[in-house]
């Protein structure tokens, strides 16, 4: 399929497949993100864990930090490890998920460098 980027024509190839009976299931997985108040976050893996020189096994990297966001403010950086969030531990990305999806107070974070507070804006 021929588009149009930058005014060149480039062909992409496109792939039909048989569309999902349950489309609430697909959105609903689609809505579960890793980034949450400008944190964006992954699972420690051996790539990640020579990038940051991360010794620890347990919790979630920080890899990114949105400009301006709560995170920002509190001083979070890419490469600090969220080990608990209100003082609930955060032992991989599910627990992560699991304890920030309905949270909407401020958060005390504690990260391999210590504790951040997250205010709620």
């Amino acid at each position: 399929m021929p588009i149009l980027r930058d005014k060149k024509e480039i062909t992409l190839e496109v792939e039909i497949g048989q569309r999902p009976e349950n489309l609430e299931e697909i959105s609903s997985e689609a809505a579960v993100s890793n980034v949450w108040r400008g944190i964006e976050v992954e699972e420690i893996n051996p790539d990640l864990a020579r990038r940051f020189r991360i010794r620890q096994e347990k919790g979630v990297v920080i890899v990114n930090i949105e400009p301006g966001s709560p995170a920002d403010e509190a001083g979070l950086m890419p490469g600090d490890i969220i080990l608990s969030i209100n003082r609930q531990p955060v032992n991989n990305l599910s627990d992560y998920n699991k304890i920030t999806k309905d949270l909407k107070d401020s958060a005390l974070i504690k990260t391999q460098r210590g504790y951040s507070a997250i205010k709620n804006e």
